[in-house]
C-alpha cells in the first residue's frame, strides 16, 4: 500500500454483478523507475471493496479488469508514488443486450467544490448520469441545478455524500 505520493480518483465504478465491467487502464508518466500503484474500489457507502497493487514500468503501462468479487456500484481511488495518468473504462458484460454501453473516465488528483456540465442529453435513446465521488474524511453536501438552454434554472437537487462515498444522479 502506498503511504505518499499522488492519489488520483474516479468518480465510478460498475461491478459485473450489475452486467458492466470496470477496467482500468494507467500509464507511468517517470522515466525514474517503475511505479508503485494501490488501486481501491470503494462502495457508495466509503467501504473499499477491493484493493490491488500494481508496478507500472518507468513510461510503461498497464490494463486490467478490476473490483472482481465487487457486487456493488461505487468509486475507484489510485494511489502511487509518481506521476500517472489513466482512465476508467466502463462496458456492458453482456454484448447481446440492446443499447450497448462503453465509456472512458479519465481519472483526476484535482477535486473540485464548483464544476459546470455544459451538455446535458435526454432523450429515448440517450440520458445523462452523473458521478460524483468523496474522497474527504466527512460527508459532503452536494447540490445539483439543472439550467436549460435559455438560462432557465430548476429547482436544486441536494445529495449527502458519505466520508469516502459516491453518488449517481440521473439528470
Amino acid at each position: 500500500t502506498i503511504i505518499s505520493g499522488y492519489d488520483y480518483y474516479m468518480p465510478v465504478f460498475k461491478p459485473a454483478a450489475a452486467g458492466f465491467l470496470s477496467a482500468l487502464a494507467v500509464a507511468n508518466l517517470s522515466t525514474a523507475g517503475s511505479a508503485a500503484a494501490t488501486v481501491t474500489v470503494y462502495n457508495q457507502s466509503g467501504t473499499a471493496q477491493w484493493t490491488d497493487d500494481w508496478t507500472i514500468p518507468a513510461r510503461g503501462q498497464k490494463s486490467d479488469v478490476i473490483g472482481s468479487g465487487v457486487t456493488s456500484n461505487g468509486w475507484v481511488k489510485v494511489s502511487s508514488n509518481l506521476p500517472m495518468a489513466g482512465l476508467n473504462f466502463l462496458f456492458e458484460n453482456t454484448w447481446t443486450a440492446s443499447g450497448h454501453y462503453l465509456a472512458d473516465v479519465p481519472f483526476t488528483q484535482v477535486l473540485l467544490d464548483y464544476m459546470v456540465i455544459p451538455h446535458v442529453a435526454q432523450w429515448d435513446n440517450c440520458d445523462t448520469t452523473v458521478y460524483i465521488a468523496n474522497p474527504g474524511s466527512s460527508a459532503a453536501t452536494v447540490t445539483l441545478t439543472y439550467t436549460n438552454k435559455t438560462g432557465t434554472a430548476s429547482a436544486p437537487h441536494v445529495i449527502t455524500i458519505p466520508a469516502m462515498g459516491s453518488a449517481e444522479v440521473s439528470v
